[in-house]
């Protein structure tokens, strides 16, 4: 069970919790940066400034999305596993597990632990510290975060919160899994790219017509002409527009794949030719999508 850092540290800087995990920085520090459990290639996964080894997927933080607590809760759960293996095979606490941090509590709670200011251990060897082109405040850079020992309390947290809020009750609900939807509307939309109904609102939507130089009647002609010509590019896009729906804002990718493939085939010459690949490519993503890929 997670417990609050400075409810371990009451009595002072170091409790066996805090000791233990202090000691196991030290050790996955000591090992090489291409050993996936060494302290800088689980720090490389969040953000690195060095260039992966050969497999190694690093640089994978995710913030500004919907991503950011699941993938980080995945994140700190293997960590963690870690860190207590090390705790373990050193004979530290068989109940080891992260602390939090707690910092919305009042002063001296809302502060560094003591433990984490501290130079170094009760034995009198030094503690670990980050080396490399990370020097400094590292929380304030995401290539450097994860190096700092207080990162994974801090997140662990975070952690705690997304369970306190779930547990408040109410409308407060995870979101769900819509890869189902997506992989449907993907195929339908895929589909739509085929159909001559397509191609014949796609060619309907960049018709030009001319229109009165000025006056009220003017002004009549264009609003007509903007209604028609809106309706026909929403006759040509709805599929496309629905998958965005589904998509929502949670991927930029998405969105910025989306947003091109629509303004290549309205604006382009040769947008009625994307058709058929544009097809391909999404009935693609449909099965990658189903597949989980």
């Amino acid at each position: 069970m997670r417990r609050d850092i400075w409810e371990l540290e009451k009595s002072g800087p170091f409790d066996p919790i805090t000791l233990a995990y202090a000691k196991a920085v030290k050790v996955m520090q000591q090992r090489p940066a291409t050993d996936p459990t060494s302290w800088s290639f689980q720090a490389a996964i969040h953000g690195s400034y060095n260039n992966p080894p050969p497999g190694a997927t690093w640089n994978q933080c995710q913030h500004q999305g919907w991503f950011f607590l699941p993938w980080h809760r995945m994140y700190l759960y293997y960590f963690e596993r870690i860190v207590r293996k090390a705790v373990l095979a050193a004979g530290g606490p068989a109940d080891f597990a992260l602390p939090y941090w707690n910092y919305s509590k009042p002063f001296p709670a809302n502060t560094l632990p003591t433990g984490f200011r501290t130079g170094t251990l009760p034995d009198g060897t030094a503690c670990a510290s980050p080396i490399g082109q990370c020097q400094g405040a590292l929380m304030i850079d995401l290539n450097c975060a994860a190096l700092d020992p207080i990162f994974w309390l801090h997140h662990a947290n975070i952690d705690r919160l997304w369970n306190d809020w779930l547990a408040l009750g109410g409308t407060r609900v995870n979101p769900p899994d819509n890869s189902p939807l997506l992989a449907v509307v993907l195929a339908v939309a895929g589909a739509w790219q085929l159909t001559r109904a397509k191609r014949r609102a796609l060619f309907a939507c960049g018709r030009t017509v001319a229109l009165p130089p000025l006056g009220r009647r003017a002004d009549a002609a264009c609003t007509r002409y903007a209604v028609l010509q809106a309706w026909r590019c929403v006759k040509s896009c709805w599929a496309i527009m629905l998958v965005m729906v589904v998509v929502g804002h949670s991927s930029l990718v998405w969105m910025v794949a989306l947003t091109a493939l629509v303004v290549a085939e309205e604006l382009t010459v040769s947008g009625r030719r994307l058709t058929r690949p544009a097809a391909g490519a999404l009935g693609l993503a449909a099965v990658a999508v189903a597949l989980g890929l």
